[in-house]
């Protein structure tokens, strides 16, 4: 028997192995199904982290037959778009902001971007877990086709600004940026600030060139995006207690196997418990790294901020929120 005829009978004793480790044909191997993950915030943040966990837990749990390719740093746009794109499902899962479906498509219900009508940590969780959190999460679900995983914590909102900000009379007249949202308008207009609307793509560029002179977002988004640079005072005012959402396109997740979605259902949660720990660790660390990259860290009269906010949450309980909003988030304190 000649060399030639050798390695045709290896050749195919290979490919007789490889169909039966299988099971079948190579024509009948699942293909590979590829899913996007997009995120606005940068590589660093726990949420943009948070999100490479999930894409390896999901081809872990998946045996390689979902791969998920992850976009930081708003490459597929701003929270508007990627929510749109979640609207269509022509984007399959995104790590957004856990105010963001509400404030651009369903505003009675955007009580959580109150200003201190959350105390805590653990309010803001009774709240998500309870009865107005399912409210919220089923009327997006049902009204919008965005369906919400699981929830990540993002920690408190603080002030940054290129002037010191000690207490509430500080912030008269002063230009800073918000997202666009209603609620934050008003209650930093009410609070004395000259509040603006920027996309958060374009904030740092608004800081660099003065358009705007101060923003708040939680600590390790002041720091991943390197406000630091381009902001010199950190005021600890703890607003809003925020919290992120991994979101998936309804559709896209109802047309999966019932198998398939779980594996996108516990890799959510597996990787928001990972960015919660993330997040845990950062704010230990964080006041004092960002105050070496030179910000003067201010521990400002908070008080001051909480009543003049607070008689400006109580008025939009009864003008713009859902009515009983308000007062379901306040009990969920005790």
């Amino acid at each position: 028997m000649n060399k030639r005829i050798l390695l045709l009978i290896g050749l195919g004793l290979m490919v007789a192995g490889a169909v039966f480790a299988t099971g079948g044909t190579e024509s009948e191997a699942a293909p590979v199904m590829k899913i996007r993950f997009a995120t606005i915030l940068a590589p660093g943040d726990p949420m943009a982290e948070a999100g490479e966990r999930f894409a390896e837990l999901v081809a872990e749990k998946s045996g390689g037959s979902i791969l998920v390719e992850t976009y930081p740093g708003g490459s597929l746009g701003g929270e508007r778009e990627n929510l749109e794109a979640l609207r269509t499902g022509s984007l399959e899962v995104a790590g957004v902001s856990s105010l963001a479906d509400a404030i651009f498509f369903a505003p009675e219900y955007a009580v959580f971007s109150a200003a201190y009508l959350v105390r805590d940590r653990d309010h803001l969780n009774r709240s998500w877990a309870g009865e107005v959190g399912q409210e919220i999460n089923s009327h997006v679900e049902r009204t919008l086709g965005i369906k919400t995983l699981t929830l990540m914590d993002r920690g408190p909102r603080q002030l940054t600004s290129n002037k010191r900000v000690d207490s509430v009379a500080d912030v008269q007249g002063l230009k800073m940026r918000v997202p666009n949202n209603q609620v934050y308008l008003d209650i930093w207009e009410a609070l004395g600030a000259n509040p603006v609307p920027v996309a958060f793509p374009e904030l740092y560029g608004a800081l660099q060139t003065g358009v705007v002179s101060a923003q708040e977002n939680p600590l390790a988004t002041i720091y991943s995006s390197k406000f630091y640079e381009v902001q010199d005072f950190l005021a600890l005012t703890n607003h809003v207690i925020e919290a992120y959402k991994f979101q998936c396109s309804k559709k896209w997740f109802d047309g999966l196997t019932p198998e398939q979605q779980q594996i996108i259902q516990s890799a959510a949660v597996e990787a928001a418990a990972y960015g919660n720990e993330l997040v845990r660790q950062s704010e230990e660390s964080l006041v004092s790294e960002l105050e070496s990259l030179g910000m003067t860290i201010v521990e400002p009269d908070v008080e001051s901020f909480r009543q003049r906010a607070m008689a400006k949450v109580l008025e939009l309980g009864e003008t713009y929120f859902k009515p009983g909003l308000v007062e379901k988030v306040l009990a969920d304190a005790e």
